[in-house]
C-alpha cells in the first residue's frame, strides 16, 4: 500500500508542472498575446517539464541528504558473529581504524552512507584485505559464507532501490544538451552556453542526475536563453555582403600596431609570426549570422607546409572558439570555411609550430623582442594574402 502511494506521488509530481504550464498557455491564448510571446510560452511549456522531471528525481533520491530507497536489513546471527570476531578488534568505538566504527554502524538503515560502508566491508573481505595479514584469518568456508550472506543483503537493498526509482534517475538537460535542443527546434546557430550556469559534475561527468540540480538562477537563465534563441529565430535577415579584403600591414588595428614587431609587411600580404594578435584585418561582423570565408595564405620562410589554426570570436582569448585546423604550402593555397559569427566577432588565423622548439616546443607563440623585429626574423611564419567574406548567408528556413 505504501509503495502504491509513493508511486502515485511520483506520477503527480511529474505531471503537475506540465499541467500548470498548459493552464498558463490557455490563459495566454484567452487574454491575448503576440506571436513571439506565444511561442516563448509554448517553448518553455515543452522544456520546463524536462527540467522539472529531473529535479523531481533529485528530490526523491538526493545525494546531499544521503538517502536511498534500498535498505540494509538486520544482519543474521552468523554475519553478526563474523563481524564480532573478525572486525570489532580494529573497528569498534575506541579504535575506529580507518575511521570505521562497525559497532555504531546501523544494521537497519536507508541511508546511502550506511549501504556504502557495508559494500566497503564486503569488498575488503572479498579481496582478503580484511582481516589484515597480521591477524588470525578465517578459513575459506567461513569467509565464503559471510560474503554470500552479506552480498544477498546488499543485493536486496539495491533491488528495492531499482524497483522504486528505476536503474537510472531522470535528470535535467545539461547546457550542451539544452543548446543542441533549441538549435534543432528553432534552427538557430549561436553558442548559447555562455548564458547558462556551469553544470555540476560527478565522477568527472556532467550527465549525472545527482550533480544536475536546479536553482532559481538556473530557471531564470533557461528562460533568458530561450528568449535569446527566439529573438535569433525571428530576427530580420540582414543584407548579404560579399567582399575581398587584402591583408596588409597598414590595415592593422591600433592595438595590433603596439605589437607590430610580431608582423612583417610583404608586397602582397602580411606575415604573422605570433598568435597573440591573429584576427584578420579590416573586418568584424555587423550582424549575427553564418558567414562564408575563403582564406588565401602561404607558408612563409619555410620549405614545408605550415599548419594553421582558425578560430572565431572577439579579441579576448576566452571568447574564441575553434573552427578548423588546416595547412598552407609555401606556394600558397585557398581554404574555404563557413562559421557562425555574432555581431562584432571576426576570424582569427595563426600558424602552429612557429615557436623556437629548442626553448619550448609546446607553445605556438614566438617571443619576438622589440630589438629584434619581425622584419629581421628568419623563422617560419604565416603569410596572409587576402580573405574573402560573404554574409550573413540567407537563412535556409526562409527560402
Amino acid at each position: 500500500m505504501a509503495s502504491e502511494e509513493r508511486k502515485g506521488t511520483r506520477v503527480l509530481k511529474r505531471f503537475m508542472i506540465p499541467a500548470i504550464q498548459a493552464i498558463k498557455l490557455l490563459f495566454a491564448l484567452a487574454f491575448g498575446c503576440n506571436l513571439h510571446q506565444l511561442l516563448l510560452f509554448s517553448f518553455l511549456t515543452v522544456m520546463l517539464p524536462v527540467i522539472a522531471y529531473g529535479q523531481t528525481a533529485l528530490v526523491e533520491n538526493d545525494a546531499t541528504t544521503g538517502t536511498t530507497r534500498g535498505t540494509v536489513k538486520k544482519l543474521s546471527e552468523s554475519l553478526e558473529s563474523f563481524v564480532d570476531q573478525r572486525c570489532y578488534g580494529c573497528h569498534d568505538r575506541e579504535t575506529q581504524e580507518g575511521g570505521l566504527d562497525l559497532t555504531s554502524l546501523r544494521r537497519d538503515s536507508s541511508e546511502r552512507s550506511v549501504v556504502d560502508k557495508w559494500i566497503l566491508v564486503h569488498d575488503r573481505v572479498q579481496n582478503q584485505e580484511m582481516p589484515p595479514a597480521d591477524e588470525p584469518q578465517p578459513d575459506m568456508s567461513e569467509r565464503g559464507e559471510f560474503l554470500e550472506k552479506l552480498a544477498g543483503v546488499l543485493h536486496q537493498a539495491c533491488l528495492q532501490q531499482q524497483q522504486l526509482d528505476g536503474r537510472s534517475q531522470a535528470r535535467r538537460l545539461n547546457r550542451d544538451e539544452y543548446q543542441n535542443t533549441i538549435r534543432d527546434l528553432l534552427g538557430v546557430h549561436r553558442d548559447y552556453r555562455s548564458l547558462l550556469p556551469e553544470d555540476g559534475r560527478a565522477l568527472g561527468f556532467d550527465k549525472v542526475a545527482t550533480a544536475l540540480n536546479v536553482s532559481a538562477e538556473h530557471l531564470q537563465s533557461y528562460m533568458d536563453t530561450a528568449e535569446a534563441a527566439l529573438d535569433d529565430a525571428f530576427a530580420t535577415q540582414a543584407p548579404n555582403v560579399k567582399k575581398r579584403i587584402p591583408q596588409r600591414f597598414e590595415d592593422l588595428e591600433r592595438l595590433q600596431r603596439v605589437f607590430n614587431y610580431q608582423f612583417k609587411a610583404l608586397p602582397d600580404g602580411l606575415a604573422v609570426f605570433s598568435d597573440q594578435w591573429d584576427n584578420i584585418t579590416d573586418f568584424a561582423a555587423r550582424h549575427s549570422g553564418r558567414y562564408r570565408f575563403v582564406v588565401r595564405a602561404r607558408a612563409f620562410q619555410s620549405d614545408a607546409p605550415l599548419k594553421a589554426r582558425i578560430r572565431a570570436g572577439l579579441d579576448s582569448e576566452v571568447s574564441r572558439r575553434l573552427v578548423d585546423y588546416t595547412e598552407f604550402p609555401p606556394e600558397g593555397a585557398e581554404v574555404e570555411l563557413t562559421t557562425w559569427l555574432d555581431a562584432r566577432e571576426t576570424l582569427h588565423i595563426s600558424g602552429i609550430g612557429t615557436a623556437n622548439r629548442s626553448k619550448n616546443p609546446t607553445i605556438h607563440r614566438v617571443h619576438l623582442k622589440r630589438d629584434s623585429p619581425a622584419s629581421q626574423y628568419k623563422g617560419p611564419g604565416l603569410a596572409l594574402e587576402w580573405v574573402e567574406v560573404e554574409g550573413p548567408l540567407p537563412d535556409k528556413r526562409v527560402s
